[in-house]
């Protein structure tokens, strides 16, 4: 439950970050054509994006092969995101090494994102490790279907 849970956070702060800083730049490039239309888009593609993270987690313990293919597939794809998220951190490290001078609100919300990435990642790994506890998940499922 702990692990959907940070799968769940985690999607909402990849895709929100991604829908804010998208209607934002729309925003700022076409404000008088900017409508409901735009900010949909930047809400479609936010959700879609963060679709690694979200999906495995509404997969039902009860579907021990879904799950396990879900967090498989879920963890290679969170290799864009956190390639992206992680280039966002080493170019304002870079920057700030060669005195061009970093953003301090956009190296921590990098560091964020890319920590978060990271965090979903290992979780996948750590579950998949552990099937034991998708087979309890399953037979406990299956024990209060019989008993009701």
């Amino acid at each position: 439950m702990l692990s959907r849970i940070i799968l769940l956070i985690c999607a909402m702060l990849c895709g929100g970050f991604l829908t804010l800083s998208g209607a934002s730049f729309s925003y700022a490039l076409e404000d008088d054509g900017y409508s409901r239309g735009t900010s949909v888009f930047w809400l479609v593609v936010g959700a879609l994006f963060s679709a690694p993270f979200w999906i495995p987690a509404l997969i039902p313990s009860r579907y021990p092969l879904a799950l396990q293919i879900g967090r498989w597939v879920g963890a290679a794809l969170l290799l864009f995101p956190t390639l992206l998220f992680g280039s966002i951190v080493w170019h304002n490290i870079s920057r700030s090494i060669s005195d061009l001078g970093a953003t301090p609100s956009v190296l921590i919300l990098g560091i964020v994102l890319t920590t978060a990435c990271f965090t979903c990642i290992v979780n996948r790994h750590e579950s998949a490790r552990h099937p034991r506890a998708v087979q309890n998940a399953f037979a406990q499922t299956l024990l209060a279907k019989a008993c009701h």
